[in-house]
């Protein structure tokens, strides 16, 4: 069985916590980071992570390391992943760059030529390009750089549920204090605005009959 290097993300404090818990599911190689914690394993066991753990944020596929010389050696070493065999040409995509390195002094810079060298990948192996999509992609990319090292990798767990109900219209403010006891967070196409000031106005006018009658 094929086994990769996977890097599950989590909350300052939590890491071995975190640990123990990959460890408890068949993590291999497990190394312990800031806010983060490596493992190795095959694809079913990205799979039982990404639904199981309770402590991870994000499970992260490690695709590709890179040792920076040059700025150049950024785009050669993206352009040499096979991307093409992760995902195909009609998936939306997103880079997110995280870099502290003399060789680039601009996140969005770094994720520009990331997203270059894959879409230029792309055209020369399949001769179709994937579109970028900053807002739902369907894969994301994470960069991570610091000084001279660069860690490429695939976000395994996916658009987050928050994102998927923003781009659907079912959550209508984030400004928490907008809300009131009717008014849902994330409703769905059955749980309206209407709905629960109806439901709200319903149990009010019970509650008030209940202690009309019991105080009579």
């Amino acid at each position: 069985m094929l086994k990769y290097t996977f890097v599950a993300t989590t909350l300052f404090g939590l890491e071995s916590i975190l640990a123990e818990e990959i460890e408890s599911k068949g993590g291999e190689n497990i190394s312990i980071f800031h806010r983060a914690v490596s493992f190795r394993g095959g694809i079913a066991l990205l799979y039982k992570m990404n639904y199981s753990l309770r402590t991870a944020i994000r499970v992260l596929w490690k695709v590709k390391y890179i040792k920076l010389k040059t700025e150049q050696d950024l785009y050669d070493g993206v352009y040499s992943v096979p991307w093409e065999e992760y995902f195909s040409s009609s998936k939306t995509i997103a880079v997110n760059s995280v870099v502290n390195t003399p060789f680039f002094n601009n996140s969005l810079f770094v994720s520009l030529r990331v997203k270059d060298a894959i879409v230029d990948r792309f055209r020369e192996k399949t001769g179709i390009r994937p579109d970028v999509d900053i807002e739902n992609p369907m894969v994301v990319i994470n960069v991570h750089i610091h000084q001279g090292n660069v860690d490429i990798s695939l976000d395994a767990s996916g658009t987050p549920l928050f994102k998927m109900a923003k781009a659907k219209g079912l959550i209508e403010d984030f400004d928490y204090k907008h809300y009131m006891s009717h008014s849902a967070v994330m409703r769905t196409e059955e749980l309206t605005r209407d709905y629960l000031e109806r439901q709200e106005k319903y149990m009010r006018r019970k509650l008030m009959l209940r202690q009309f009658f019991s105080n009579g």
